[in-house]
């Protein structure tokens, strides 16, 4: 009798892409715990519609076919064998490059299942819309990435499991720093999303040619605890408001660095445009302000964001 397939016995694996939905000649796999891995294949189907003399339908099929879901997953300050950098800037690195580019960078996912009974490669995965967030109450940073592709494969076997995954530990929500116009911002919460507006294209085949990227559209949201009117009165304000922003992640990296002993990247925002600031009113807890901005690029080559890793 076929042994059932345990979820504890998944495990995801990536790689770069050099062609768009190519595996490379030599790949460079890297070994990515997760916490949630939908990436699986769609089907879209067509009906005819059409004057038949019946209700039922009579004709109906397949057209096209494409790779999508989610990927979810902690920070990790880690720096796993065989790259030069951390796995949180391997991800983050690609959930928010190329902001002038068309064709976004792409990456290959190995998914095992059993493992080696119902292992896939999925091929040209881009990064559709991301999200990374921290909470006090989740203590935690994580990243959600949606994920678009153009094919899947079954895989016969699977990526050989490294042996060091215990010592890589998430980045946590206390070794955030915030400030907004040099200022230091205390919150309990953030979030910040970028949506690439990916726009598949199908020919006369039932997979995809293209996947190019449209408008990209960047916001951050930043939860302070309310204790003066300064943000209500920029809700009341008439006129536009801007400030510059960073934020500050650090993560261990458990020796595994080139120095020090933390991993930190540092997001700076030159340009926050002032969108919104929330008012929730809790009857027995503190008020906590969500203050909402719009990521702009400014009028110089700089991007509207910008990421510099280090170690300390």
């Amino acid at each position: 009798m076929p042994t059932p397939i345990h979820g504890e016995r998944s495990h995801l694996t990536l790689a770069s892409e050099t062609t768009w939905g190519v595996t490379p000649g030599s790949p460079v796999y890297v070994h990515v715990p997760v916490t949630n891995y939908t990436v699986t294949v769609t089907r879209e189907r067509r009906n005819a519609a059409a004057f038949l003399g019946v209700r039922e339908r009579r004709h109906g099929r397949s057209l096209h076919h494409q790779c999508a879901g989610r990927l979810d997953c902690p920070l990790y300050g880690w720096y796993p064998s065989g790259l030069s950098m951390s796995l949180a800037e391997y991800l983050l690195g690609w959930a928010f490059a190329a902001p002038d580019e068309t064709e976004l960078p792409s990456k290959l996912a190995e998914w095992a299942e059993g493992p080696n009974v119902a292992n896939v490669r999925q091929n040209g995965l881009r990064v559709q819309a991301a999200t990374l967030s921290g909470t006090a109450e989740s203590g935690t940073i994580s990243l959600e990435l949606e994920l678009i592709g153009p094919a899947e494969a079954a895989l016969a076997s699977a990526q050989t499991l490294p042996a060091n995954r215990h010592r890589m530990v998430d980045f946590e929500f206390p070794d955030v720093s915030v400030t907004l116009d040099e200022s230091a911002l205390p919150i309990a919460a953030f979030r910040l999303r970028i949506e690439n507006s990916l726009r598949p294209t199908f020919l006369n085949a039932a997979t995809m040619a293209h996947l190019s990227a449209g408008p990209r559209i960047v916001s951050l949201q930043l939860t302070p605890i309310k204790s003066a009117d300064t943000y209500s009165a920029w809700q009341r304000a008439t006129t536009d408001l801007e400030k510059a922003g960073q934020i500050v992640l650090r993560g261990l990296h458990n020796g595994s660095g080139p120095s020090g002993a933390m991993t930190v990247a540092t997001l700076d925002f030159p340009r926050l445009a002032f969108v919104n600031a929330d008012a929730p009113r809790p009857l027995a807890d503190l008020y906590r302000q969500p203050l909402r901005f719009e990521v702009l690029k400014p009028d110089d080559t700089d991007p509207d964001l910008t990421i510099t890793w280090s170690t300390a």
